[in-house]
């Protein structure tokens, strides 16, 4: 049986559709740095959905809906403007385009992974970049519930 994945309560489901979000100078300017709930992408979100909450992690972004929250997953653009902006550089404004989760990390996917990482070469192993300075990562692991299975 799985567990229900939850954020202050309210059930999580996966995305179904992507966003377009467009992050203009004044979601940049009420930012705060390494703040899930307050950067650029999260006031972009409640500014252009009307939604009251939004929590954007790197590699996870929650839309809060009136009974439930809404998962997405993070493109690398995204991505990189977190990581230059939690570090104290600045936020590009423009459109983004945020996507529901990729099958493979949807709900009742098997995990899959390796475990020996190298190169597709067979080289030598790839070493993992532990990056600091950054917000925390999303608190939810595996997936969230899928729409109408509640």
């Amino acid at each position: 049986m799985r567990r229900i994945q939850t954020i202050d309560g309210l059930p999580v489901h996966d995305a179904t559709e992507p966003l377009l979000i467009e992050v203009l100078p004044v979601d940049i300017k009420s930012r705060r740095r390494k703040d899930p709930e307050h950067c650029a992408v999260a006031e972009a979100c409640k500014r252009e959905l009307h939604c009251t909450e939004a929590r954007v992690y790197l590699s996870r972004l929650y839309v809060r809906q009136s009974d439930h929250w809404l998962r997405y997953e993070m493109p690398t653009t995204i991505r990189s403007e977190i990581q230059t902006f939690d570090r104290g550089g600045g936020f590009s404004t423009g459109s983004y385009r945020i996507i529901p989760p990729r099958p493979s990390k949807r709900v009742g996917m098997p995990k899959r992974g390796g475990n020996n990482k190298t190169n597709s070469g067979g080289g030598k192993p790839i070493t993992q970049r532990h990056v600091t300075g950054i917000r925390q990562s999303s608190p939810l692991t595996g997936g969230a519930i899928e729409p109408g299975k509640h």
